[in-house]
């Protein structure tokens, strides 16, 4: 039996199926643009469950990426939420993107992940990156 901490099926065969530069969206319930993405899981269940951030950072212990996308006007309205992406992963770049950039790479994204969260500005866009060796 699988051991590993992701038991949504869906998720595992998108991260494991990324290649370095695909995309993969999580955002919240009501961001626009999603429906244009090749796939959409949808997790939300009820408004504020799951979080992005709760997503983000599991599917980030199993993943590897290079940089996060957010929306450029995110550390006005949630600094909270810009702060915990810093903390969550350092070392990874974090790109803050006009709106209209942020709609092309979810609509150019793997897949999207819609969460229930509902904060301002939740939506990430992960950029994968190279798994090395010593990263495992």
């Amino acid at each position: 039996m699988y051991k590993g901490k992701i038991i949504h099926s869906e998720i595992n065969r998108v991260i494991s199926s990324c290649r370095h530069y695909d995309k993969v969206s999580i955002l919240d319930f009501g961001m626009s643009g999603g429906d244009k993405a090749k796939e959409i899981i949808d997790l939300g269940w009820k408004r504020g469950n799951p979080m992005v951030m709760d997503v983000a950072k599991t599917i980030g212990e199993y993943w590897a990426f290079d940089k996060i996308l957010m929306m450029d006007f995110v550390p006005k309205i949630n600094p909270a939420l810009y702060k915990d992406v810093q903390d969550s992963f350092p070392g990874v770049e974090i790109e803050l993107v006009p709106v209209a950039d942020f709609k092309a790479a979810i609509a150019d994204s793997k897949a999207v992940i819609r969460t229930g969260d509902n904060q301002d500005g939740a939506n990430l866009v992960f950029v994968a990156g190279v798994a090395r060796e010593d990263s495992i």
